[in-house]
């Protein structure tokens, strides 16, 4: 079992913490624990209560936060056994992740709305009266840090640009991208799909698979083409080709943007999981965070006023 942990200061409504958090941001869409089975010489939850015994020895902390655990994540265990042995825990979902089980491709294209097949239809053909239309996979050694960088220059180009979110702005999320595409571990796992007019990019998406499941990591179009939806044609294209190798999943991650449910009525909830220390501090950040400030903000929302929240996600359309 392993549980890697960043040591920092937080805030609960304005009150400083120190924190024990997963080395998460944004960028990171999910997270949990990591176990392996032990092949039944142990209980399950048995290296989960190990670990918080070790945890609850070290008082530098106030809090334990993880984030963006999926519904069966490991790290559950973690938080039931330190519920269990009285510690001050809370729940707080923080996103829904579309997802779409892979099946033949007539059943596929039979589960979208009609009105949203035709105009994939109608979009495609105003596209091919404009150039050639092609998509290409590349993966393993045709898979270039040219390539990425290319493609992260046609993001930074759109509205994430402009919003100064974009990858490449960033040179800790940069170099991550970079580094993880240089590591051979992942070499084969990363992909890059690329929709092409007459030989030209015009949209991408980057994922990495694993387990039989195609995990979107990155997607961006060149916004002069917004009218074709290029990015739906290539997300058309990039679930065919997977339907094609056999995958089970198409993932696509982070929050129910409205284009991604286009796609999928199905979502994956994402939990972050709290764990305050069983002290009177402890007990107090604990209801500030899940009592005090949940009764302000429905207070806030019964007089009317839009309360703030802890996370906001940006909206893109395809």
């Amino acid at each position: 079992m392993a549980l890697p942990l960043v040591a920092g200061y937080g805030s609960i409504c304005g009150l400083k913490t120190r924190e024990l958090a997963s080395p998460t941001n944004v960028h990171s869409l999910r997270f949990d624990l990591i176990a392996e089975d032990a092949g039944g010489q142990t209980r399950p939850d048995e290296p989960a209560e190990a670990l918080l015994k070790h945890l609850a020895a070290d008082n530098r902390w106030d809090v334990l936060r993880l984030t963006d655990i999926p519904p069966d994540g490991q790290a559950f265990r973690l938080h039931r056994a330190a519920q269990a042995a009285g510690f001050p825990v809370g729940v707080w979902e923080s996103q829904r992740s579309p997802y779409l089980a892979l099946s033949s491709q007539r059943e596929l294209t039979r589960g979208l709305r009609a009105k949203f097949r035709a105009n994939l239809r109608r979009r495609r053909k105003r596209l091919s009266e404009q150039g050639e239309i092609s998509v290409e996979r590349l993966q393993g050694d045709s898979l270039g840090v040219r390539d990425l960088e290319a493609c992260l220059a046609m993001e930074s180009a759109g509205w994430k640009g402009r919003q100064g979110s974009a990858a490449i702005q960033s040179d800790q999320v940069r170099g991550f991208h970079l580094e993880l595409l240089g590591n051979p571990a992942y070499r084969n796992l990363l992909s890059l799909h690329l929709l092409k007019l007459s030989g030209r990019p015009i949209a991408f998406q980057y994922g990495l698979t694993a387990h039989h499941v195609f995990s979107l990591v990155m997607t961006s179009y060149e916004e002069s083409f917004g009218e074709f939806s290029p990015g739906h044609l290539l997300t058309e294209e990039v679930i065919n080709d997977c339907v094609s190798r056999g995958l089970r999943e198409f993932d696509f991650l982070g929050c129910d943007l409205p284009w991604k449910m286009e796609w999928t009525s199905t979502v994956r909830p994402h939990q972050w999981l709290f764990i305050f220390r069983d002290t009177a501090r402890g007990r107090f950040l604990r209801r500030v965070k899940f009592d005090w400030a949940v009764a302000a903000r429905q207070l806030l929302t019964h007089w009317g006023m839009r309360p703030s929240i802890d996370q906001a996600y940006s909206k893109q359309s395809v």
